[in-house]
This record gives structure tokens, sequence and C-alpha cells, in this order.
């Protein structure tokens, strides 16, 4: 880890370095596959590059998020809530 302020943490969470799980990511801007070890991805996700093209593979924090559905993100009770709601005659929609 190149900041050692995390290091603790890191040798907490994945006391063999080497053991420290690895995903595989696709890079947002080239498509290509990347090794990101979780705990880099976790801890130092700004240090996160593709290594064909160079562009971060996460989100920046100020950043949005684009082409997401609601109903990604939504809790499976609002829905139920919200058809509930809508069925109800006199409510706004």
């Amino acid at each position: 880890m190149k900041n050692e302020s995390h290091a603790p943490l890191a040798q907490a969470l994945w006391p063999d370095a080497k053991q420290a799980p690895v995903k595989l990511l696709e890079c947002r801007h080239c498509g290509r596959r990347n090794r990101v070890q979780v705990p880099r991805a976790i801890l130092e996700p700004h240090h996160c590059e593709c290594g064909a093209c160079g562009e971060p593979l996460f989100l920046a924090p100020h950043e949005p998020l684009t082409g997401i559905a609601s109903n990604a993100y939504e809790h499976s009770l609002d829905r139920t809530t919200l058809a509930a709601l809508k069925g109800i005659p006199a409510s706004p929609r």
C-alpha cells in the first residue's frame, strides 16, 4: 500500500498480503480487464488505474452516477410501498 496510514488496517484485515483477495474489473473507459487487489480498491480507490489506458477504474467522489435506473438502488420494500400508494385512488401521482 502506498499510503502508510492504511497499513495497520490492511494488515489487520489481510495479515498475509499475498493472500489478499483479487478481483477482475473492466475499465469503464477502454473495456480492458484489470486485476485489482481488494484491499487497495477499498482503502485507496483513487490509486486504482487501468493498466492499458491509465484512466481511473472508480468514479471520483464528485463524479455523478449516470445511466443507472432507479430500481437498481431502490429497496424492495420501497417499491412495494410505492406500488401500494399508487393504488390509492385519491393519492397524488
